[in-house]
């Protein structure tokens, strides 16, 4: 009988971890990604600090190299070496790139991002968007609000990768940030072990969604738990899967 309870708190335990990736809400996740309500006029200006500073007065294009920290409005860019040009607000940066944009933050080897219409797009990215953390090898911008995530691993799990709990990871996730993520063959693993495919995902970040666990035992069923993958259709009607 003890036996039977240690296992039915083992359950328990593993149900309360993986819970927060399924049921998370993420109206303001993503936010880092989504381009803001308003782009910078040309009349903002683009400060630059560097060890080294090379400034083309013609074409407005500035090399800066060394502890390099670039800011234009709320927006702070820091990384080894950018190259901007403060008429277009057009960007590249390269080594430990950091853009800070509110409360978002974006590291990635390599960056190029405009100041003025506030889009990036990003290579090998960590991002921190709370609820989620993203691992990816890129993220495209492909316009009107829409982004690609290539090779991408996505969690809620506090630890970092690679040592979280669970994580998803699909080759492709396109994002909408403030309303959803979606992607066709998304593999969910516990830890490193990849545990359940699904052919097509989608997850909602204006709304709840997601897995539900009911762990339990019975005398007849022995130790048991039950699942259900719930999602909105639309504000009055809510869809639920049993398994």
């Amino acid at each position: 009988m003890e036996r039977k309870f240690r296992l039915v708190a083992y359950l328990i335990i593993i149900c309360s971890c993986c819970c927060g990736v399924f049921t998370a809400r993420g109206e303001d996740a993503f936010a880092g990604l989504s381009e803001p309500s308003a782009a910078l006029g040309v009349d903002t200006p683009i400060e630059v600090d560097a060890e080294d500073l090379d400034y083309d007065k013609v074409s407005g294009r500035i090399t800066a190299n060394g502890n390099v920290v670039i800011t234009c409005g709320l927006d702070a860019l820091h990384a080894d070496s950018v190259v901007v040009n403060i008429n277009t607000g057009d960007a590249y940066a390269v080594g430990r790139v950091l853009l800070r944009r509110g409360d978002s933050e974006m590291r990635t080897p390599k960056l190029k991002y405009n100041f003025r219409t506030r889009i990036c797009n990003l290579d090998a990215p960590e991002i921190d968007a709370a609820p989620f953390q993203v691992l990816a090898d890129r993220i495209e911008s492909v316009g009107q609000g829409k982004y690609i995530l290539h090779r991408a691993k996505v969690t809620t799990c506090v630890l970092k990768h690679p040592h979280s709990h669970y994580h998803i990871r699909a080759r492709r996730i396109t994002v909408v940030p403030g309303e959803y993520m979606r992607t066709n063959g998304a593999v969910w693993y516990f830890g490193p072990v990849p545990c359940l495919y699904l052919p097509y995902w989608r997850h909602n970040l204006n709304g709840e969604s997601g897995f539900k666990f009911y762990p339990g035992y019975r005398s007849q069923m022995g130790a048991y738990l039950l699942s259900s993958y719930y999602h909105p259709w639309n504000s009055y009607l809510r869809g639920e899967h049993h398994v």
